[in-house]
């Protein structure tokens, strides 16, 4: 079969971010929320929302502080736009997972940091050291279940619905050194994690099961980046 092209990132869009952008080190797609997300060796990320139409792109600049408005508005063509730069991380991001079900996006780094950000709400949630000095190769969402013995892993449902509430989710991180942990994402801390500091073994993949051993596809659906809107129509409104 030949590949189908579906959409590329322009070069204006590329390069909206006020630098060169470094390598690109890991990617995740959602192609039904229509959002591209791209990790790069200086420790950022990129998110990238496609758009069928001419529109006035205006990125935003996430960092520990808060997120502030990019200087660097400019109209743009069809394709992936920049909507957001996210400069929180020092190491190499090395994986990336876009739940956008949940509306939560989650990267992590080669120094086994990982961070949330809440894609419906534009904001930074939480940055958690989960196996620092091995990288993050595979992250995952799913949900918690909660008893007297406090949050534990659960099995996802097959169709999570957008109203799960924070409470009940988890981010499922996956470790070169093998290091397997659950981290409650409404707590911002790690509930669950076995299998670490292995030598002879690395960690590649990471599947989360239903109850008959078939893997869990991620958690997909449509979100909407209202913060990114209305920073486009200020955006466009000045270029008028």
């Amino acid at each position: 079969q030949v590949p189908l092209r579906r959409g590329v990132v322009s070069p204006v869009a590329a390069d909206a971010a006020p630098h060169l952008p470094a390598a690109v080190s890991c990617v995740a797609l959602c192609w039904e929320a229509g959002l591209l997300a791209v990790g790069h060796a200086d420790g950022r990320l990129r998110l990238y929302q496609w758009h069928s139409r001419r529109r006035q792109v205006a990125p935003l600049t996430v960092d520990l502080h808060g997120m502030r408005p990019g200087s660097n508005s400019h109209p743009s063509g069809p394709g992936f736009h920049l909507v957001m730069e996210a400069a929180v991380h020092a190491a190499a991001l090395s994986a990336i997972a876009l739940g956008t079900g949940y509306h939560l996006m989650a990267f992590g780094d080669s120094e086994g940091k990982v961070s949330v950000f809440d894609l419906g709400r534009g904001a930074f949630l939480f940055m958690l050291p989960v196996s620092p000095g091995s990288a993050l190769v595979q992250l995952h969402f799913g949900t918690l279940r909660r008893g007297t013995n406090g949050a534990r892993a659960a099995a996802p449902p097959s169709s999570p619905p957008s109203s799960t509430p924070l409470e009940d989710v988890a981010l499922y991180c996956l470790a070169e050194d093998f290091t397997a942990t659950v981290v409650d994402c409404a707590a911002g801390r790690v509930a669950a994690q076995s299998g670490s500091g292995q030598k002879r073994l690395k960690g590649i993949s990471l599947d989360l099961l239903d109850c008959n051993g078939v893997p869990q596809p991620p958690p997909t659906g449509h979100v909407r980046l209202v913060w990114a809107e209305v920073v486009e129509e200020m955006a466009e409104a000045m270029a008028r």
